[in-house]
Formats: structure tokens, C-alpha cells, sequence
């Protein structure tokens, strides 16, 4: 089998003559990469968080809790959870966004094949 006859087989006529700019099966995986490794971030800067409770309950507990030092370290212990759910919200948003547009372009294209 030659290359020109394998990227014919991965190409989709969208309207007429027209082949499609991606390929939808690409798309759906990097869809689904893209939301595994969200929960995967998700999960991660939860344990950390779990992790910094912990070691800072300890601290208080033999008594380095004083200064204003420490209470910025205490607000920094936060700081991978919230990079951890940025970058959830963010390979969800690129999740989503593709799946929305592979949608929006089957319905265009029902909507063409209706009126045309």
C-alpha cells in the first residue's frame, strides 16, 4: 500500500470535494488524553495538599508554628493544588472544546446535507 492511498483513507469529504482538515480519530484521542491527564494533575495536587496538611499539622504540633515566616509557608503548601487545578481546568477546557467542535461540524454538516 503506498502513502498517498493511506492518507486517502484517513481524509473525510466534508462538503463535496472538500477533505477534511483533521482527522476525527486524532482528535478523539488527544480528547481523551487530554482528560485523563486532568484527573491525573487533579490527583496529584490533591496528595500534595494532603502531604503539606500533614507535615504542617506536625510542625504545629512540636511547636515551629510562630512567625510570619511560617504562616507564608503555610499559604505557599497551597500553592501546588491550585497550579494542580489550573492545569485541570485547563486540559478540561482543551477536552471539551474539542469534542464541541467535532460535534459542531456534524452538525453542520447534517445541516447541509438537509438544505442543499
Amino acid at each position: 500500500m503506498s502513502a498517498n492511498s493511506n492518507t486517502d483513507q484517513n481524509q473525510k469529504v466534508v462538503h463535496g470535494d472538500e477533505p477534511a482538515l483533521h482527522n476525527t480519530n486524532v482528535l478523539m484521542s488527544i480528547s481523551g488524553q487530554a482528560k485523563f491527564l486532568s484527573w491525573i494533575m487533579l490527583l496529584f495536587s490533591a496528595v500534595s495538599l494532603v502531604l503539606a496538611v500533614i507535615y504542617n499539622y506536625t510542625m504545629f504540633q512540636h511547636g515551629y508554628s510562630s512567625g510570619l515566616g511560617n504562616s507564608i509557608y503555610y499559604l505557599l503548601s497551597v500553592m501546588p493544588l491550585l497550579i494542580g487545578l489550573s492545569l485541570y481546568l485547563i486540559l478540561r477546557f482543551i477536552a471539551e472544546s474539542i469534542l464541541f467542535f467535532l460535534d459542531m461540524e456534524i452538525d453542520i454538516q447534517d445541516f447541509g446535507k438537509k438544505n442543499g
